[in-house]
């Protein structure tokens, strides 16, 4: 796994990479930047250690609940196809 993960839409692409945090922007008709995200990794690091704590206390945490990541994803969609419109989300907690 080379760690790399693009977005790409009408505006442009966004490329990232986990292992080097590495991001990558390329407007549309534009000149691309590279910038460095600070320590790109700390929140799954986070979420795994919460969802350890889960494990030992036998209550897991609210934010690792499958409705959170239907949010998230339901957001996630949103920002992608939206084309720039309004859009009514329904999973937002």
């Amino acid at each position: 796994m080379d760690g790399d993960f693009s977005v790409a839409c009408e505006g442009g692409a966004v490329s990232t990479n986990i292992f080097t945090s590495k991001v990558t922007v390329k407007p549309a008709g534009g000149e691309e930047s590279i910038t460095s995200a600070a320590d790109a990794t700390s929140n799954v690091q986070q979420e795994v250690v919460a969802w350890a704590k889960g494990l030992l206390s036998g209550s897991q945490d609210k934010r690792l609940s499958p409705e959170e990541a239907l949010a998230d994803l339901e957001m996630v969609e949103a920002m992608l196809t939206s084309k720039g419109a309004p859009v009514d989300l329904k999973y937002q907690l």
